[in-house]
């Protein structure tokens, strides 16, 4: 029977940086990817699961830990698991000890609670409707003509990969992908379109994170370069993105795809890939596709956020936000945690991961 069919309570999916402590003073970064009242399904990359066939090589051991920070980023959980399957690159686990708190802070994390099987997936009042069908409509109009210059830039990209190839297969992969791109490029942005205009719909069905299930090796590698991207973009605009969280919190709007900022860079960044699948690349034209988004996208949206905020503003929402006193008291709440290192993303580099303990 299969292990996904016997569990007594839903799954919660989530997107939480976290780390594997084997308990031999060895720890190395993952990612949960869902929860439910038994147990964990864990993420992590080709190099973490390689060390890991090493450390299991005489055994499995019988009990390990699960760690990350909570929503403030200064408390840390630790959740003690037993592996229940593991498959390349991930594992499901049970909680071998109960640990309630845990559990709170990942649903926290999730825009949940305790008695909710699922985050929110609709706004909770027709104002706050109005305020978010608003919100993504000023998304989508500054997105289109970035988009714009961007099919342009890919094209190009493209073309000169394609005189830089080690061979002629891969160059006229890169030819084709560009001509594609040319023919296609209205319906690659209609279907990013659709995906910018409903920020609170679920994760779709099959993205990692979102089912119990085997993952292709090239769509994981897709969510990890995704990731990277994400998190400079998210330090990028920090200021502007917690601002804008606030006020999302202050409305009662969260999604159920695990991400703290329903309209933060990660809805950008999955909406393009989805619209990029439409033409079905191989992993090289999807790399270079996403270098160029990165270049002249991702790193152009700080007067989106800032224009977000203000429509917020506008409809009164938190219109006298102190944001240097809100972190300024977060700050002091644990003043050691500014001489420990951040705690790593699944993407951050394995060797440093593997030699430091949060």
């Amino acid at each position: 029977m299969d292990p996904r069919e016997r569990r007594s309570s839903p799954r919660q999916p989530i997107k939480l940086a976290a780390q594997i402590d084997l308990g031999t003073g060895e720890a190395w970064p993952c990612q949960i990817a869902d929860f439910c009242a038994e147990g964990l399904f864990v993420r992590y990359s080709s190099e973490t699961s390689k060390k890991l066939d090493r450390a299991f090589a005489s055994g499995t051991p019988p009990e390990l830990v699960v760690r990350f920070r909570g929503l403030d980023g200064a408390r840390r959980h630790e959740l003690h698991v037993s592996i229940v399957r593991r498959i390349d690159g991930a594992m499901g686990v049970n909680f071998s000890r109960p640990n309630p708190e845990a559990v709170d802070a990942m649903l926290q994390q999730c825009g949940g609670s305790r008695s909710q099987d699922r985050s929110s997936l609709r706004a909770p009042s027709d104002r706050v409707q109005f305020v978010l069908h608003q919100s993504a409509k000023a998304v989508t109009q500054f997105i289109e003509p970035l988009m714009d210059a961007c099919f342009v830039q890919m094209v190009e990209g493209l073309k000169l990969a394609a005189q830089r190839a080690v061979n002629d297969q891969q160059a006229n992969e890169y030819m084709d992908a560009s001509g594609q791109i040319q023919a296609r490029q209205r319906v690659i942005w209609h279907q990013m379109a659709r995906s910018l205009e409903s920020p609170l719909k679920p994760a779709p069905k099959g993205f990692p994170g979102s089912e119990l299930s085997v993952v292709d090796k090239g769509e994981f590698e897709d969510w990890l370069t995704i990731r990277v991207m994400v998190t400079k973009a998210d330090t990028q605009y920090r200021g502007d993105l917690l601002q804008l969280k606030l006020r999302l919190d202050k409305l009662g709007i969260a999604n159920a795809t695990g991400h703290h900022n329903p309209l933060g860079p990660s809805l950008v960044c999955e909406a393009f890939h989805n619209g990029l699948s439409q033409l079905k690349a191989t992993r090289e034209v999807e790399k270079v596709c996403l270098r160029v988004f990165e270049q002249t996208v991702l790193q152009q949206l700080g007067p989106l956020y800032k224009e977000l905020n203000d429509i917020l503003i506008r409809h009164g929402v938190l219109p006298d936000l102190d944001l240097s006193k809100y972190l300024s008291e977060q700050a002091g709440a644990k003043p050691e945690a500014q001489q420990e290192p951040a705690e790593p993303e699944p993407v951050a580099a394995e060797s440093a991961a593997a030699e430091s303990k949060p």
